[in-house]
C-alpha cells in the first residue's frame, strides 16, 4: 500500500515537472548568444566597490586571533577544573575525570587543528 502510494506520488511529480518546465527545445542561436552577452554583461559591471584584499585579511586575522583566544581560554579553564577535581576528588571521582580526559584532549586537538589548518590556508593563498 504505501510502495503504491510512493509510486503514485512519484508519478505525480513527475508529471508537474513535465508541465512546468519551460519549453527549451527552442534554443536558436539568438538566444543563446543574447544569454551569452547578457552573462558577459553581468560579469564585467561593478556593483559598488570593489572587495579589498588587504581589508578581508585584516578581518579574517581578526575573527582568527578572537576565536583563537576564545579557544585557548576554554581549553584552559576546563584542564584546570579536571585538574583539580583530580586531585581533591576520591577515587570515584578521580575514575570519572579519567573518563572525560581523552575526549577533552581529543576536542583540544580537533580545534588547534583547526585553527592551524585556516592559518595553513590564508598564509598559502595570501602567498598566491
Amino acid at each position: 500500500m504505501k510502495n503504491k502510494t510512493l509510486k503514485i506520488i512519484f508519478y505525480i511529480l513527475i508529471v508537474l515537472l513535465i508541465i512546468m518546465l519551460p519549453n527549451i527545445s527552442k534554443a536558436s542561436g539568438d538566444s543563446s548568444s543574447g544569454a551569452i552577452e547578457g552573462a558577459d554583461a553581468f560579469l564585467n559591471a561593478q556593483v559598488g566597490s570593489p572587495i579589498n584584499q588587504r581589508d578581508v585579511q585584516n578581518a579574517s586575522d581578526i575573527i582568527y586571533n578572537i576565536l583563537l583566544g576564545v579557544g585557548i581560554v576554554a581549553a584552559m579553564v576546563m584542564s584546570v577544573v579536571l585538574g583539580i577535581k583530580f586531585m581533591i576528588g576520591s577515587t570515584s571521582e578521580k575514575a570519572q575525570i579519567k573518563q572525560v580526559v581523552p575526549p577533552f584532549v581529543a576536542g583540544c586537538i580537533i580545534v588547534f587543528g583547526a585553527f592551524a589548518i585556516w592559518k595553513l590556508v590564508v598564509t598559502l593563498t595570501q602567498e598566491l
